[in-house]
């Protein structure tokens, strides 16, 4: 049986359950295997910085050095996210259950917290964007930072 292929002709994405038996498979090719939790922690929160200096780099007020390579927000995302695949194999935590146990906190807690959208739109979602590049036209980026600061632009107040 071959693949499903989307619209751009991509694989589909691995389910929760496939990550973690890949990054099993991956770490169990090493003799260190996992790092201790502790480590883990340490690690992520490494990465959850560089993906903090990419958004403030791409929506903040902090426009990288000249000399610096451009980055890359999906991928700082997805570091994150092999961490943390990492962090629950090691402590053999199930991320679907876990997944399907926080949506259901989740809808008990705050389903009447936010506003609904109206019936037409209610099952409308964003699309995924599969770039880590700004939207371009909508004022985000480097370029709307720069206005603020120079209180210039659509931003203006």
């Amino acid at each position: 049986m071959s693949p499903r292929i989307h619209a751009d002709h991509r694989p589909p994405a691995p389910t929760l359950a496939e990550l973690q038996l890949r990054v099993d498979a991956w770490i169990g090719q090493f003799e260190e295997g996992y790092w201790p939790p502790l480590s883990m922690l340490a690690r992520l929160t490494e990465e959850v910085g560089e993906l903090a200096r990419e958004i403030n780099h791409s929506y903040g007020h902090k426009p990288k050095k000249a000399d610096e390579p451009p980055g890359d927000i999906a991928l700082e995302v997805a570091d994150i996210i092999f961490v943390l695949v990492c962090l629950c194999n090691s402590l053999r935590i199930d991320l679907g259950d876990a997944f399907e146990r926080v949506m259901q906190k989740y809808d008990a807690r705050d389903l009447q917290r936010w506003t609904p959208r109206s019936a037409p739109e209610a099952g409308a979602r964003t699309p995924v964007r599969r770039s880590s590049r700004p939207a371009t036209g909508t004022g985000a980026g480097r370029g709307a930072a720069r206005r603020r600061r120079a209180g210039t632009g659509r931003d203006r107040k």
